[in-house]
């Protein structure tokens, strides 16, 4: 990484691209964003349910995202902060919380990250996005 001006992928990035990725490559990741007014109340939710999900996690992380006005952005229109999880390459597992945390983070609107596991249903996505998907 470099100091000073320069794109963002010069000096911010999840793994190295000379080095191997955080577990050796063998992870999944999933990631919601929620409105940064819900932060603490939906990281307090979460904490609720964490022995359904905690042992399946290697790490996660926060980041905070700006507001935009891209379609389809999880930051459309307010501010986010995205919930990350890498989790343990236990599909089966992981596949069977997922509901649990959607359901837990489903009074936030959080919006998953479309290229990360996630479990909402097709119905669902179509509210959070609506008018973006026409």
């Amino acid at each position: 990484m470099t100091a000073g001006p320069g794109f963002w992928l010069e000096k911010i990035y999840y793994f190295r691209p000379d080095g191997t990725p955080s577990c050796g490559g063998d992870e999944v990741h999933t990631e919601y964003f929620v409105p940064y007014k819900d932060f603490i109340k939906a990281i307090n939710a979460l904490y609720e349910i964490r022995d359904v999900f905690k042992h399946l996690v290697h790490v996660s992380h926060f980041r905070m995202v700006c507001a935009d006005n891209i379609p389809l952005s999880p930051a459309k229109g307010q501010a986010v902060v995205g919930i990350h999880w890498t989790w343990k390459r236990r599909h089966s597992d992981i596949l069977k919380v997922l509901p649990i945390i959607d359901k837990t983070l489903a009074q936030f609107n959080a919006k998953p990250h479309y290229g990360k596991l996630f479990h909402l249903s097709g119905k669902r996505l179509h509210e959070l996005l609506g008018d973006d998907l026409r």
